[in-house]
Parts: C-alpha cells; sequence; structure tokens
C-alpha cells in the first residue's frame, strides 16, 4: 500500500476524490493527522479527515473537490499529545466534468446529489458589493468602505431533463447550504461554490405534455463552507450488516475498517 488520490467524474454519487494514506508515509510518531485540500480558492480540511486516527493507514472521500483546476492534497500529522509534527505528503490530482454541466449536491449529505444542464446565462452576471459610505471633505470626496462581500444573487438557472433529476434537485435546493460546481472555463466564479437559493422557480417547458424537461430559474448567493462534519453518510454499519448474510462473511469481505472505507457496500 502506497499513499495515493483517485479522482473520480461519474456521479456515484457526485464527482470526488479518494484519498488513501499510508502510516508508513508519516512520522513514526504520528497519532492523528488531518488531511487537507489546496487549490486556487485556498486550503481547507477534507470533511471527515480532521483529527482521525493514522495507525493502519486511512481513507476518506472527498465528495466536494472543485472541479477543472488543479489541487494538491496534504497531512498535517500530530502526535499523542496534540503537537503538531508538520506536513506530510503533497498528492495532486484534478477532477474535469463536461463543460456546461453543473452539480448540485448537499455538503453534509453527499449522496444526495444531481448532474444538471447549466443555461447559457448560467453565472451571466457576477456581483460583489461592500459597504460604502461617500464623504465630500473640502473640495476633496473621499470613501469609506468594508470588505468585498461574496458572489450575490448569482444566476444558476438550469436544466432538468427527467424528473429523476428534478425531483432531486427540488429535495437539494431545500437544505440550507448546497454546494454548485462546474468547470471555470465559461463562467466567472469558482468551480465549488456554497450557496443558499433563497427562492426556487420552476418552470415547466413540457411536462403538461407527457415531458420531463423543466427550466430552474434560480439565483443564489455564494456562502462560507459550513464548518460542520457529514450529517448523513453515503454508507453506514447497517448497510454493512444489510448486505451480508453473516459476520463470517463481513469480515471475509472487509478484514479491517480500513478496506470498508475503500469499497464500501453496494447501495
Amino acid at each position: 500500500m502506497t499513499s495515493t488520490v483517485t479522482p473520480y467524474a461519474d456521479m456515484d454519487p457526485s464527482p470526488r476524490v479518494g484519498v488513501l494514506i499510508d502510516a508508513a508515509d508519516l512520522n513514526v510518531s504520528t497519532v492523528t493527522i488531518t488531511v487537507y485540500r489546496s487549490g486556487p480558492w485556498g486550503q481547507f480540511p477534507v470533511r471527515g479527515a480532521e483529527g482521525v486516527a493514522s495507525a493502519g493507514g486511512f481513507f476518506v472521500t472527498d465528495y466536494e473537490p472543485p472541479v477543472g483546476v488543479a489541487l494538491t492534497y496534504t497531512v498535517e500529522q500530530f502526535d499523542a499529545g496534540g503537537a503538531s509534527l508538520g506536513f506530510a505528503l503533497s498528492l495532486p490530482t484534478q477532477v474535469n466534468i463536461a463543460l456546461g454541466q453543473v452539480v448540485f449536491s448537499d455538503p453534509l449529505a453527499p449522496a444526495n446529489a444531481v448532474m444538471v444542464d447549466g443555461r447559457s446565462d448560467f453565472a451571466g452576471v457576477v456581483k460583489r458589493s461592500r459597504d460604502t459610505a461617500i464623504y465630500r471633505v473640502g473640495g476633496r470626496t473621499v470613501a469609506l468602505s468594508g470588505l468585498q462581500s461574496k458572489v450575490q444573487q448569482v444566476s444558476l438557472r438550469c436544466s432538468t431533463r427527467t424528473i429523476a433529476a428534478a425531483d432531486a434537485l427540488a429535495s437539494i435546493l431545500a437544505e440550507s447550504v448546497v454546494l454548485v460546481r462546474t468547470m471555470p472555463d465559461s463562467v466567472r466564479i469558482p468551480s465549488a461554490v456554497y450557496a443558499v437559493v433563497p427562492d426556487v422557480v420552476e418552470v415547466p417547458q413540457d411536462v403538461q405534455w407527457g415531458g420531463a424537461w423543466i427550466v430552474w430559474d434560480i439565483d443564489g448567493h455564494e456562502l462560507d463552507r459550513p464548518g460542520l462534519e457529514v450529517l448523513v453518510p453515503t454508507y453506514t454499519w447497517q448497510d454493512l450488516i444489510d448486505y451480508y448474510a453473516t459476520w463470517t462473511a463481513l469480515i471475509a469481505a472487509y478484514p479491517t475498517w480500513l478496506d470498508v472505507s475503500r469499497t464500501p457496500p453496494p447501495s
């Protein structure tokens, strides 16, 4: 076994990166680790990989990588007392999806995701604002302003072509924070944006005649990345119990929990 990163562009459940950390690649005094993803918009801990035990190796799936940009995964090491031992590894990768496609997902329930078609005006107007006061001081005009906001009221206009996709998108948009990902080549927003969608507007195009084409006339406001851990995992201990008839069969399939993490049972 050696430390690796593996990108996936499919919708099982969404574009992601599998990160495998071999304990042999770490400082011998390492007890816990935090896995970080670095990209054009900063460095962030991978959800589910903060302060985790490193003995025997560790595997995590990053369900939130920006698409279409170079990414690097690194590991911060900690000893038994919690003191940092510095960083190890530098594992590069990139996840690409088709141009014009948009992936909506719930960052706290990664299995809840759908790929849709971006409309021609998707992210067509990019607005950022700041609180500003303008004053005249003698013959001069000056301004006092705050920090610039994140993207506001950006068009997330898209289309779904099946009722199943429409139902999935409606479920995701009902959450307080959604993750929106699209290739950066044709838009002026980050290729991974956390947003809230205040108003969900469906415009059926042919549903009334038995079709399934719906245009979603929606705007989003960019938010900070949620700091919570995953609330609804993609698989649970119950999934293992349900899939394998006996404890012996389960142990034969998965000698260690690391094996479960790397290849969970089919859903």
